[in-house]
């Protein structure tokens, strides 16, 4: 500041050659004194104190060390704000409880890319980014120790702040803003905040939830592309449904049969609840399929790629019959299970002449065929009496219901042909 008042150039570089001088001496003495202050407050530490007053100095005086009549100084300026952040990062780690910094020093990355918005300047937004990343790693090696709410506490508000980074990015304006954009800034802030928000449930929820728990977040995620027009929180959904499917194969099927002590512990209403929940996020892939377009300029694999990708009600139908149809083979009785498939056939068949979706409608003809070779096949020898009277009673009238349904839309079948 004297520098810059009396205009004297080597009182300048002077500030410089100590900057560096009083980082490195804040780093290895100032860091390490833990004692009380004795100033204003029992529990101040000296640490707290005397870098804080370093990390202010470093803020402050950023505006005049980035301003010289010699040189380009602009990025001394910017060094003098990343050793500002990194001693107030340095004071959040050695001075908040472990399961609390990964939450401050989001809530500094915060606070610098707002900062950085506002001034439009890329330095404060990278420190921001930098901030970011570092909370979003420490949350894998110490929140989700955690349990109960102080899991929730300290994972959640980490979630929210990157869906709203990833927001604010999108309405920001400036010339550096597109720095950002090239730097897929605003695809990896999402994905920060859906992969923190399924990591919380993983640890916070239930073991046998956790997959109903996450196809919650695929409603909430595809409804969210669809009100918002972002084509990203498909693509999270889809992640999001391998998960799940992932979850249920390798964790709910894989603990063999069990007794449940009610009906929080049976395996097919939690399976079942997990199919459910995904179901219910056909009403937003029907019109995001609509509103998606197919990309041009791709061809061969790429091309088809995108076209998968753009018929969410494909993926969001098949991957919970599948479960379906699977823990009926698990749940029920062997001498039910083509009952419960041939059930199942009617029921998809007629969700496929409401909703018009030829697959669907296949896929339920399919079932029922398949059915049918399940009990000349198999259950004819080995099911006992009453279980195959009862499959064959069941079966033929489904399969009646189907004729008569198939004559009775033939016009609107024809339409899907």
């Amino acid at each position: 500041m004297a520098g810059k008042a009396l205009k004297r150039v080597e009182l300048t570089y002077q500030a410089y050659l100590l900057a560096p001088a009083s980082l490195a001496c804040t780093l290895l003495v100032n860091l390490e004194a833990g004692e009380p202050s004795g100033f204003l407050h029992p529990r101040l530490t000296l640490r707290l104190l005397t870098a804080g007053i370093v990390a202010a100095l470093f803020y402050v005086s950023s505006r005049w060390a980035g301003r010289s009549e010699v040189f380009d100084a602009r990025p001394v300026g910017s060094a003098y704000t990343w050793a500002g952040s990194l001693l107030v990062s340095l004071l959040m780690w050695y001075e908040l409880r472990p399961l609390n910094v990964a939450l401050a020093w989001v809530m500094l990355g915060f606070v610098l890319f707002e900062w950085g918005i506002v001034r439009q300047s890329v330095s404060w937004r990278m420190q921001s980014y930098v901030a970011f990343v570092s909370g979003f790693t420490r949350v894998f090696f110490v929140n989700l120790n955690a349990r109960g709410w102080d899991l929730v506490a300290s994972t959640l508000p980490l979630a929210l702040v990157f869906y709203y980074a990833y927001w604010r990015l999108g309405i920001a304006t400036g010339d550096e803003i597109p720095l950002d954009r090239r730097l897929k800034s605003r695809t990896l802030l999402s994905y920060f905040g859906t992969v923190t928000l399924l990591a919380m449930l993983r640890f916070s929820l239930d073991p046998d939830w956790v997959a109903a728990g996450w196809a919650a977040v695929v409603v909430i995620l595809l409804g969210t592309a669809w009100r918002s027009q972002r084509e990203i929180f498909l693509h999270h959904g889809y992640l999001a449904g391998i998960a799940i499917m992932f979850r249920i194969v390798f964790h709910n099927f894989s603990l063999g049969s069990h007794e449940s002590s009610g009906w929080y512990d049976s395996r097919a209403v939690q399976v079942g609840s997990a199919a459910a929940l995904l179901f219910l996020a056909l009403p937003f892939a029907f019109p995001i399929r609509k509103r998606l377009s197919e990309q041009a300029g791709r061809s061969g694999a790429a091309r088809t790629l995108a076209r998968a990708l753009r018929c969410p009600e494909q993926a969001f139908f098949f991957a919970p019959l599948l479960l379906v149809t699977v823990l009926s083979a698990r749940e029920v009785s062997q001498g039910r299970v083509t009952v419960a498939w041939g059930l199942e056939a009617v029921l998809v068949f007629m969700f496929a002449l409401w909703v018009g979706e030829r697959s669907f409608r296949l896929t339920g003809l399919g079932l029922l065929l398949l059915c049918v070779g399940k009990i000349v096949l198999l259950d004819v020898w080995r099911q006992e009496k009453i279980d195959r009277f009862v499959t064959f009673i069941i079966l033929g009238a489904s399969l009646m219901l189907v004729s008569f349904l198939y004559t009775r839309y033939s016009e609107t079948i024809r339409r899907y042909l």
